[in-house]
C-alpha cells in the first residue's frame, strides 16, 4: 500500500466530498432559515463546540476532510452513511478531563 514514508506538508485525494451550494442554499430557504439560523440551530441540537467560522469554513467547503472520509467508507461498502455512522451523546466534562490528563502525561504531541 504506501510504502513511502515521507511526510508531505498537504493532503489531496482524487475524489472529495464538498457542500453543493445551490442545493444547500435553496433548502435552508425553503425551511426560511439563513445560515446564522442554521448554525444556532446545529449548534443546540447536536451541542457542538464550534464557531459560526469554522461552521461556514465545513458548509464552505475548507476543511471536509472528515466527511469524505466517512463518505467513502460508506460508499465502498455499499451502505448510507447512517447505517454505519451514529450520534452518540458525550459526557463534555469526562472528556474534557480525559484529553488534560492526557496532555499532562504526555504534553502536546497531539
Amino acid at each position: 500500500m504506501g510504502g513511502n514514508n515521507y511526510k508531505k506538508p498537504y493532503t489531496i485525494h482524487k475524489t472529495e466530498v464538498l457542500v453543493n451550494q445551490d442545493k444547500l442554499k435553496e433548502v435552508i430557504d425553503r425551511k426560511d432559515m439563513d445560515y446564522m439560523a442554521l448554525y444556532d440551530t446545529v449548534v443546540e441540537e447536536y451541542g457542538l463546540d464550534i464557531t459560526y467560522k469554522g461552521f461556514m469554513s465545513l458548509l464552505k467547503n475548507r476543511s471536509n476532510w472528515k466527511l469524505t472520509y466517512a463518505w467513502a467508507i460508506a460508499d465502498v461498502i455499499n451502505v448510507n452513511i447512517n447505517d454505519i455512522f451514529e450520534s452518540v451523546a458525550i459526557d463534555v466534562e469526562k472528556a474534557k478531563k480525559a484529553k488534560e490528563e492526557w496532555k499532562e502525561k504526555y504534553g502536546n504531541k497531539g
